[in-house]
């Protein structure tokens, strides 16, 4: 019943613990075809029943592990269109719509590796000439696609959601192998920040509030986003807001899910007695933002909010929110700019950091070292994320603040298994679309230099690999702007170290050799069955020239589809593109 478009198995995402999901509208263009999502499932059952149904099937699996995935709008645009892998805001990053398929599948996940960029990846291609007996039969075809989406491959295994034969039952869950599994791609779900030292599930040890107190600081013009995390069904969040001076009126707290994930809360605001005030609960929906608004006439006021999940919340009692403090005759943001700052998820950033993105949509440089750690000998050392394999996986969030700044960072290699080969993958993207266009450098212990192999480049994306990396051994990442001077040569990154993934190959298409004003030949590729292409363009120059250099893709109609532009000594590659028998 079921295809799966690549080879390679589910998709690696950057950041799984941020995903968003979107209904493409009907008439939306996917590969010269409208999608009639819509118009199909309505007529299995109510759309909310229909959506619901996709999304639990989503959940099962997000609630397992590292994974959040919240709902958003889509503006229609063409499947494949030019754009982020994710984090596109003009859609979620995972699409589903509904196209006439062969016969005998009932739906198509997208999938692609760490080689492979574009708005294609994670997307789901509902059969629209295959009729769903019930919502059950369409929960089973959505839970086997959302595990290929989150990175699993099909198993063996006949109980398994993820076998290859369409199974539908009331018992039908992930094994504790699809478990294990999802867990190995995407981690563990860990306690969020506010709980690294001490949990925060009693009143007295809540969670503080903060904003600036000094002179000319904070007084209330801007929201206050405290971020946070259901872990388990059991959990509960406390925050303490204290009181902001001068100010008598209405105080409103928004708990947010919407574009955050899937989870169904309930939010408690109470006083310092820890008598309540008022409560707002989801109600058993999912992704339902919550609010209360309350009339604080007293300045000695103080206030406690409890987040947890709501009592009939099932799957969806798992997930990310964020509680938006509003001191509302004070406040100059708009509800439009909450969504986008919202959306962007900078959970790490004070009050002060976050202010200038209210006011003015600019962010700060990230984490600004000072310029302490621009040489080996200085290099932070990053730490291993806990709920990945020891020296498996790394991460961080920085900033390039000006044209001389570099950031070095050290990491350990794991003990890679016998057999295993040792892959080092490097990845930096920029934060926000039109941002920094980075340079990787690795290093070895001695200062050697590593021959890394640019894997992605393009829409503020490089990913670079190292083979043959020894076990248990320290490397060293050097972070840099590859531009000398304008727009693109500072911002702010995230870094991304894993030694889980495997090497790239690529493979040879064309090569060839041309001086200036000589023609190239093109050539002709057949397309055999429908699939994911990535180009890459890899060039070389005499050195005393800068030579720009082109490659284009048309289907065998003269249409162009994509154009790739390089200077001459780099890699570049192209997004991925989906292209169907016979293009």
């Amino acid at each position: 019943m079921r295809t799966l478009l690549s080879a390679s198995g589910g998709t690696t995402w950057a950041d799984p613990s941020n995903l968003t999901l979107s209904f493409a509208p009907d008439g939306t263009q996917v590969v010269g075809r409208s999608s009639n999502l819509f118009a199909k499932l309505d007529a299995l059952a109510p759309r909310d029943a229909w959506q619901q149904t996709a999304l639990r099937a989503f959940q099962t699996w997000a609630s397992e592990s590292d994974v959040n995935i919240g709902v958003v709008s889509d503006g229609g645009e063409a499947f494949g269109v030019i754009g982020a892998t994710q984090g596109d805001f003009r859609f979620g990053d995972i699409r589903l719509a509904a196209v006439p398929l062969s016969g005998d599948v009932a739906a198509l996940s997208i999938s692609g590796d760490v080689a492979t960029s574009g708005t294609w990846m994670g997307d789901i291609l509902v059969n629209a000439d295959v009729d769903f007996a019930s919502l059950d039969e369409f929960y089973a075809v959505m839970l086997h696609e959302a595990g290929h989406v989150l990175g699993l491959e099909h198993s063996d295994d006949p109980s398994s959601p993820m076998h290859e034969s369409l199974r539908v039952g009331p018992d039908l869950q992930p094994t504790d192998a699809d478990i294990a599994a999802l867990r190995a791609v995407n981690g563990s779900r860990p306690a969020d920040a506010n709980e690294v030292d001490r949990a925060n599930d009693t009143v007295k040890r809540a969670t503080r509030i903060k904003y600036s107190a000094s002179s000319g600081g904070y007084v209330g013009q801007t929201p206050l986003l405290s971020y946070g995390d259901i872990t388990t069904a059991g959990d509960v969040d406390h925050f303490f807001l204290p009181t902001l001076s001068n100010y008598n009126g209405p105080l409103t707290f928004s708990l947010r899910t919407g574009g955050l994930s899937l989870l169904s809360a309930k939010l408690t605001v109470l006083d310092e007695t820890g008598r309540v005030i008022a409560s707002s609960s989801a109600d058993e929906q999912s992704a339902a933002d919550l609010s209360v608004t309350i009339s604080h006439n007293d300045d000695d006021s103080e206030y406690v909010v409890r987040v947890e999940s709501d009592s009939q919340a099932d799957v969806f009692a798992v997930g990310a929110y964020a509680l938006v403090t509003t001191f509302d005759t004070r406040s100059q943001v708009t509800p439009e700019t909450l969504n986008e700052v919202l959306r962007l998820r900078y959970d790490f950033l004070s009050e002060e950091e976050t202010r200038p993105l209210f006011e003015t949509g600019l962010e700060p440089t990230f984490f600004d070292d000072l310029h302490m750690n621009d040489t080996r000998e200085t290099a932070e050392a990053l730490k291993s994320l806990t709920h990945f394999a020891e020296f498996r996986e790394y991460e961080t969030t920085a900033g390039i603040s000006d044209l001389t700044d570099v950031d070095f960072y050290s990491v350990r290699s794991p003990e890679f298994a016998a057999g295993e080969v040792g892959v080092m993958t490097v990845s930096v993207q920029a934060t926000r679309i039109g941002g920094l266009l980075s340079e990787v450098k690795i290093y070895d212990r001695n200062g050697v230099q590593a021959d890394a192999k640019i894997v992605t480049s393009n829409a503020g994306t490089l990913t670079v690999q190292v083979s043959g990396v020894d076990s248990g051994k320290t490397y060293f990442v050097r972070i840099g702007s590859s531009q000398s001077a304008g727009r693109y040569a500072t911002g702010n990154y995230r870094l991304s170290v894993s030694f889980s993934q495997p090497a790239v190959e690529r493979q040879l298409l064309s090569a060839g050799q041309f001086g200036s004003g000589s023609d190239v030949p093109g050539f002709a590729l057949k397309i055999n069955r429908t699939q994911l292409f990535q180009v890459a363009l890899n060039s070389e120059g005499d050195g005393t020239n800068s030579v720009v250099v082109e490659a284009a893709v048309f289907d065998d109609q003269g249409n162009l589809l994509q154009r790739i532009v390089s200077l001459a000594g780099d890699t570049r590659t192209g997004q991925a593109m989906l292209l169907t028998t016979g293009t």
